[in-house]
């Protein structure tokens, strides 16, 4: 995983975006927090996904923060938190 993250992070610094998932089933639960903060290093945003199956999987979103958390990520670190407009210039929209 630390070879990929640094893969991602270059091709992130060459203008191709790159993102992580952190899966927040409580049955998943990856990407494993201790590799969040290295994400971080790399230049490598991350994005929560609630993995999500019906209605009552959204309510899942809260351990991917969770894990977010514990990895030393911050609202800035996480696509999710981003704006549509922010959304739209990042994919160069």
């Amino acid at each position: 995983m630390h070879a990929v993250l640094r893969r991602m992070g270059e091709l992130n610094a060459e203008g191709e975006l790159k993102a992580v998932e952190i899966n927040a089933s409580p049955y998943r639960l990856d990407l494993d927090w201790r590799l969040c903060k290295y994400a971080k290093e790399m230049g490598v945003p991350v994005c929560i996904n609630p993995d999500a199956h019906d209605t009552e999987g959204l309510r899942d979103f809260w351990f991917g923060v969770q894990v977010a958390r514990k990895g030393w990520l911050s609202p800035a670190d996480v696509l999710n938190t981003r704006s549509g407009a922010e959304m739209e210039s990042l994919f160069g929209l």
